[in-house]
């Protein structure tokens, strides 16, 4: 703690995702919590050119409260790296690969991890043929959301072949590339890890 009371932190919210609200109450959180440690911290609201934030303020440590791309997709990561500021959260790697679900659901299969039956839909693909894709692979009850998005943005639960026929057209216009994943009825829950490799700790 008395290391941080030494720098200039900048909490990084608002961005220009879709979820720029929600990014704003939270970092003014953050930042409130920050001010009641006794530490030097600015709020940042954060534009398409970052790097001009970033400079302006001249900070030495980021608190990363972006929410959704440019904040969590690793963008914001990167940038922080080249400019050598520490941050919050995880690297450019993880970052990026865990907002793609279609990734996500590749690094699972690959090393073992059960999940739900999916198929990927393209952004420019016929919803026709991309409907009967679905149908296939994944049958219907299924769970159709945007592949890049997050805070449950353009979830939507597809029960009935009609339902997937009059939301697939319209969902890949609005968010472009989409996953199609089997609907698993349950418990949902989140399980916050710190730490890396062989030294973390859930929870």
């Amino acid at each position: 703690m008395e290391e941080l009371r030494k720098k200039h932190i900048g909490v990084l919210m608002g961005g220009w995702s879709r979820e720029r609200e929600i990014s704003l109450l939270s970092g003014k959180m953050v930042w409130q919590a920050l001010k009641r440690k006794g530490l030097n911290a600015t709020m940042i609201d954060v534009k398409k050119d970052s790097l001009g934030s970033l400079n302006s303020n001249q900070i030495e440590a980021a608190f990363i409260a972006l929410h959704g791309e440019g904040g969590e997709d690793g963008r914001m990561q990167a940038l922080l790296e080249v400019l050598g500021i520490p941050y919050t959260g995880s690297g450019v790697l993880a970052s990026a690969l865990s907002l793609n679900k279609a990734y996500s659901k590749m690094i699972f299969q690959v090393s073992s991890i059960r999940t739900p039956e999916y198929c990927l839909i393209g952004k420019d693909e016929d919803s026709q043929g991309a409907e009967k894709k679905v149908l296939e692979k994944v049958g219907i009850p299924l769970v159709l959301k945007p592949t890049t998005e997050g805070s449950s943005i353009g979830v939507k639960f597809i029960r009935s072949e009609q339902s997937l026929r009059e939301n697939l057209g319209n969902h890949q216009r609005e968010f472009g590339n989409l996953i199609a994943e089997r609907l698993k009825e349950g418990m949902c829950a989140t399980v916050g890890i710190l730490g890396c490799i062989k030294k973390t700790r859930a929870l």
